[in-house]
């Protein structure tokens, strides 16, 4: 069994990673060893909806699948999860802004991007997709054949205390740091 990393970061630590992310998210492009990655480790279908996210999506997805493995996390449940945690994303057109505020808003101000996401106005409809998207892709990968527990580490790699389930902490720790 894998060792736990140690899983607390300062929120500093946590927006400049997030920083970091984004200027790589500019210009994205899913390598094919990425792909192949991706297609070794899922179905069919579930390569499919994989495809269904954007770019920066999918190598943030793939680099967040790579750390678990490299850290000896190789259960297929939670590299599906991995893959397919931010599917429920796809729903939404994501700009640099959206992304940025986002990044800012869950670490400084949680609600303010609770309220955001309940106005009625287009451009801020991202905002509504972004703190539904755990729950969204869970049901998307349950319908393309996932199994119950990788639509689990889905729906829950947003909540904010993952207890005693290590994959589920794990699961949060590589969508952060990767």
């Amino acid at each position: 069994m894998a060792v736990r990393k140690d899983l607390s970061a300062s929120a500093i630590e946590r927006m400049t990673h997030r920083v970091y992310q984004f200027i790589r998210a500019m210009h994205p492009e899913l390598a094919d060893v990425d792909r192949a990655f991706a297609e070794e480790w899922l179905t069919p279908e579930l390569l499919a909806l994989f495809l269904t996210q954007s770019p920066a999506d999918q190598e943030h997805s793939v680099r967040a699948a790579r750390l678990l493995l490299t850290h000896g996390h190789s259960s297929r449940d939670l590299v599906t999860a991995a893959l397919l945690h931010d599917v429920g994303k796809s729903a939404g057109h994501f700009t640099p802004w959206h992304r940025t505020a986002i990044v800012i808003l869950e670490s400084w101000a949680p609600r303010l991007l609770g309220w955001l996401a309940k106005q009625k106005v287009p451009f801020l409809s991202p905002f509504a997709v972004h703190c539904a998207h755990a729950q969204r892709g869970a049901l998307l990968a349950r319908e393309a054949g996932a199994s119950e527990r990788t639509a689990e580490l889905i729906r829950l790699h947003h909540e904010t205390a993952p207890g005693a389930d290590e994959e589920l902490a794990m699961l949060r720790w590589a969508d952060d740091h990767a």
